[in-house]
């Protein structure tokens, strides 16, 4: 395997929402015009604190994933879907033909932000009329490895 040259670098940039929840957003809304990253739409580092988060909002035509670093997070959807991912777990959400979801930090005992990212996926123009749904996979359903030498461990996410 060779290796190939880094052709372009994209720094964060530091984005605050309206609940004040902030988002370092490294592709996406705002940051880049180029369209070589397709099918990826945006890509975010989230830290939110308790009284934040992301409030009722609609997503529609693509799929959402998300990867919690620290803390927990609520979900929550006009269907009545809800639940709370913790560090490690994994959501996939299917926005499809339309969704209005929160997502909300749980509030823990150090009072520390829930930390997380996420990735914006464009669905295949055939499926961007399904019904909206979830995948949830918790953090020992993941698959894990590490190299023989112990020097690099992978989470395989898909």
């Amino acid at each position: 395997m060779s290796a190939r040259p880094v052709t372009k670098v994209l720094n964060s940039q530091r984005k605050v929402q309206p609940t004040g929840a902030v988002v370092h957003r490294s592709l996406g809304i705002g940051i880049s015009k180029d369209k070589h990253f397709n099918p990826f739409l945006l890509f975010d580092l989230f830290s939110v604190q308790s009284d934040e988060g992301f409030q009722a909002h609609p997503h529609r035509g693509h799929e959402t994933i998300t990867y919690v670093i620290k803390g927990a997070v609520a979900h929550e959807d006009f269907t009545d879907a809800k639940g709370i991912l913790y560090p490690g777990d994994l959501q996939f959400m299917t926005a499809g033909k339309g969704i209005i979801h929160s997502e909300m930090p749980v509030p823990d005992k150090n009072g520390g932000p829930g930390i997380g990212i996420q990735l914006w996926v464009d669905l295949p123009e055939a499926e961007r009329t399904i019904e909206p749904g979830y995948r949830d996979l918790r953090d020992w359903e993941t698959p894990e490895t590490t190299s023989e030498d112990g020097k690099v461990w992978v989470k395989v996410i898909s």
